[in-house]
């Protein structure tokens, strides 16, 4: 879900990748710019043979019938869509977010807890090094922090 970035549509094409000919990957993107923008470079690259997108918020009736193997959602609130996204997982599947802030994961565990277990978080830090071969080293300011993912697993009610 959230195909909002450059990071998002590669992404995408990772996930086109790691499913093959005979799986799919499925994407929802509400902003028509943004779908457009997706959709063109996905093209362009040839990811369009097993990736089905969708112009709208994430609608679980667009999937009915579709049990998932897995799941990443990158939009500002996930918290609406935990319950929906259970139902559609496979047992024990995992599940992915991307969030930017630290009260945003606060709060996307709090709704996490009766659906999802073995939670991980993991920070994301970028450390860009000079391209000097004898004096290879970090630049000398860094971005600490771009955002977080979380990971989860499907529990079984």
């Amino acid at each position: 879900m959230g195909e909002g970035s450059a990071w998002a549509t590669r992404r995408t094409m990772v996930f086109s990748s790691s499913v093959g000919e005979s799986g799919r990957v499925y994407t929802f993107e509400r902003e028509e710019r943004i779908f457009k923008t997706a959709k063109r470079n996905l093209e362009k690259f040839g990811f369009t043979q097993n990736v089905v997108m969708f112009n709208k918020p994430f609608d679980p009736a667009e999937v009915e019938g579709i049990k998932f193997d897995a799941v990443f959602i990158d939009v500002r609130e996930p918290y609406p869509y935990i319950s929906q996204v259970w139902e559609l997982l496979k047992p024990s599947a995992p599940i992915g977010f991307l969030l930017p802030t630290a009260n945003q994961v606060q709060e996307l565990l709090k709704h996490l807890k009766p659906y999802f277990g073995d939670i991980e978080i993991v920070e994301i830090l970028a450390r860009y090094y000079k391209a000097n071969p004898e004096r290879f080293r970090p630049e000398d300011t860094m971005v600490a922090h771009t955002a977080y993912l979380l990971f989860a697993k499907k529990l079984s009610t």
